[in-house]
């Protein structure tokens, strides 16, 4: 049996994004507006600078978990581009859209259409978006969140009967996730001394960050 990938004629979906184009389009109509919304307009382009998150931002705005935010950010980032650049037709777009409909997908009438034709129309804010996040992202892994977690260590004297003294250590959980869709968790431990010194390096990189914004916030678009 013909997979679908291999029935496309325009677009290049891999099995392993299939899903993300799926989940688009299993997507109710208007959850599909809202998401073109989050994505387009200058006013959320201005929120997203501001918040950093376009993904949490996406799930907000279409009242959509954020695993499906996720997976609907790859699917619109990775076809727009390939609409734009091969200059896909309208109607062979759809139509290869229509390959990998999900079953149970809300039919194609006039109003999906344009929905979908919109979201994966090519803007200013759309592109500076998928640029930005691709740059934030791509390559090495992205911080999720963290979490830290304080331990005390008893240490025993020679014959292991008496507590003498403690040692006190950090956990750090460091939760981050690829542009391959891992997540995984990363655990380093910590002195208070090396608390110290990794506090002076997010110091010294948001005063890095700052000079830039000063440098360059009046010339160039800056998230």
């Amino acid at each position: 049996m013909k997979s679908p990938s291999a029935s496309l004629r325009h677009l290049y979906v891999p099995e392993s994004r299939i899903f993300e184009v799926q989940i688009l389009l299993s997507l109710p109509t208007d959850k599909i507006e809202r998401t073109n919304e989050a994505l387009r307009s200058s006013q959320t382009l201005k929120n997203l600078r501001e918040d950093s998150d376009p993904v949490k931002r996406i799930a907000s705005a279409a009242n959509i978990p954020f695993a499906q935010a996720l997976a609907l950010w790859y699917a619109v980032s990775n076809l727009s581009r390939q609409r734009s650049a091969q200059k896909i037709a309208d109607g062979d777009f759809l139509a290869d859209l229509s390959v990998l409909m999900p079953d149970g997908a809300p039919p194609l009438d006039d109003q999906r259409r344009n929905a979908l034709l919109g979201l994966f129309a090519r803007t200013t804010e759309g592109n500076l978006l998928e640029k930005a996040e691709f740059l934030q992202r791509a390559y090495a892994p992205a911080l999720v969140s963290c979490r830290s977690v304080c331990d005390i260590r008893p240490i025993f004297d020679e014959k292991r009967e008496r507590i003498q003294a403690a040692a006190l250590v950090v956990l750090l959980g460091l939760e981050t996730h690829t542009d391959e869709h891992d997540i995984k968790t990363v655990v380093v431990q910590a002195t208070r001394s090396k608390l110290a010194d990794l506090k002076k390096c997010i110091e010294d990189a948001e005063h890095k960050l700052a000079v830039m914004e000063q440098q360059f916030g009046d010339k160039v678009e800056l998230f």
